[in-house]
């Protein structure tokens, strides 16, 4: 999965478990990893489950 579409699967999962939140998000890649994420949104009150994420950008 490559970074970008991790960072939407993320982030629609957010926006479903969040009501309200707007979905605005950030992220970083490395070397085809997503290294960091973030939202600031006071929308956000549930992270779901996070577990790291080994991408491949091919």
């Amino acid at each position: 999965m490559s970074p970008g579409a991790v960072r939407l699967a993320v982030t629609q999962k957010l926006v479903e478990i969040n009501p309200g939140f707007g979905g605005m998000t950030r992220h970083k890649v490395e070397n085809g990893q997503v290294v960091s994420f973030g939202c600031e949104d006071s929308n956000v009150a549930d992270i779901g489950r996070s577990e790291p994420c080994n991408i491949s950008s091919n």
